[in-house]
């Protein structure tokens, strides 16, 4: 699958905001027989970055990029490994850190099953390194997460889904020295 967008978005009063922007995605989802399959994809999307999470009313344009890969491994009929990576890049100028950017690498596992009709239930664990770089202070973190999921199929186009679970994050700062702002 493959999709694009190309925008022109402009104001009509305030025309120093008038800019471009693009969606563009792509990737495969694949099945080897019945026990093996997953999927692969990249997105990449430059939008206005939001007036709310920015100290400004300045054009502020904002590049997020995505790459995923997935492989799940069917047990038995009942049991179901699902394994999955994952990439992120944020890059957003904001006023006193022009270059800023977030970097994120996922990882996670889950055990499925798959038993009871329409209700596959299991848990999911998670791993995140992640890096804010750009700014005043460089911040790495890592954070794990565990979660019980249980996703109910209503119908064919309705699903419900549930999570519960806990997340532990762990923060490095690394200061240019300069004195903290706002802390």
């Amino acid at each position: 699958h493959a999709s694009g967008e190309v925008r022109r978005v402009v104001f009509e009063r305030f025309d120093h905001l008038d800019h471009s922007e693009h969606t563009a995605a792509g990737g495969l989802d694949w099945r080897l027989g019945s026990l093996l399959d997953g999927a692969f994809g990249y997105r990449e999307e430059r939008r206005m970055g939001s007036f709310a999470d920015l100290d400004t009313s300045e054009l502020s344009l904002r590049d997020d990029r995505a790459g995923h890969l997935k492989v799940n491994l069917q047990l038995t009929p009942i049991w179901r490994v699902e394994t999955g990576a994952e990439l992120r890049e944020y890059e957003q100028p904001l006023a006193d850190s022009p270059e800023f950017m977030l970097r994120e690498k996922i990882g996670s596992v889950g055990l499925r099953y798959l038993g009871i009709a329409r209700l596959s239930t299991g848990l999911v664990a998670e791993v995140v390194d992640g890096r804010f770089s750009g700014g005043l202070f460089e911040r790495n973190f890592d954070e794990q997460s565990l979660q019980f999921a249980a996703d109910y199929v209503i119908g064919g186009f309705t699903r419900l889904n549930l999570r519960l679970g806990g997340v532990r994050r762990e923060e490095d700062v690394e200061s240019d020295g300069a004195e903290p702002v706002g802390e």
